[in-house]
């Protein structure tokens, strides 16, 4: 409720206003729908889509590693094998229609496990993704880190990994814009929560 009124209030103000979301944990699917393991319960995907429209914001950018996280924007399937040809962004699911200012970082692109590291401490996704969050993405080094950017960084770093532990991440920008930028190094940000 305190974030929903912050965005509204920058929001009447003419301020831009843009959220990133961030969850590392546990993510399963009961009765066909997908859900993240809080600490005080679930948190369904049809919940984080009445929360991200609750909160309204200009932009938000939703990142999640958690196994089956691709479960978030796509329909439930039977389980994809196999890579595909790039043909451009997929539409989302259906429910997502009135959601089209949220992108999506999710550790996997199909209904399949999220890989963990000893070494890392955690999930590998969690590791490249903060990786690519401190610059280690920004490709053109403009200060900018798109989600072209991002799902480059991804598909570069995981290039040497045998394809049957070769994550696989997707990435889905607001409005399907690839050059939407998923975090911005420049100018100052007027709230912090």
């Amino acid at each position: 409720e305190r974030l929903a009124g912050a965005i509204a209030a920058a929001k009447a103000a003419g301020q831009r206003t843009e959220l990133s979301v961030f969850y590392s944990g546990h993510g399963d699917v009961e009765n066909g729908e997908y859900f993240m393991l809080l600490e005080d319960g679930r948190l369904t995907r049809h919940e984080l889509y009445a929360l991200l429209r609750r909160l309204d914001a200009g932009t938000t950018h939703v990142m999640v590693d958690s196994c089956r996280s691709s479960l978030i924007v796509n329909a439930r399937s039977a389980g994809e094998r196999g890579r595909r040809p790039y043909v451009g962004p997929s539409p989302l699911d259906p429910q997502l229609a009135d959601l089209s200012n949220v992108g999506f970082v999710l550790s996997t692109s199909t209904a399949r496990a999220s890989h963990e590291w000893e070494r890392y401490r955690g999930g590998v996704f969690s590791h490249e993704l903060r990786s690519g969050l401190r610059g280690a993405a920004d490709a053109n080094l403009d200060s900018k880190l798109s989600y072209g950017e991002l799902a480059a960084f991804f598909e570069r770093a995981n290039a040497s990994v045998p394809n049957d532990f070769r994550p696989k991440v997707l990435v889905r920008p607001p409005h399907n814009d690839l050059q939407r930028s998923a975090l911005r190094w420049s100018g100052p940000a007027s709230l912090v929560l």
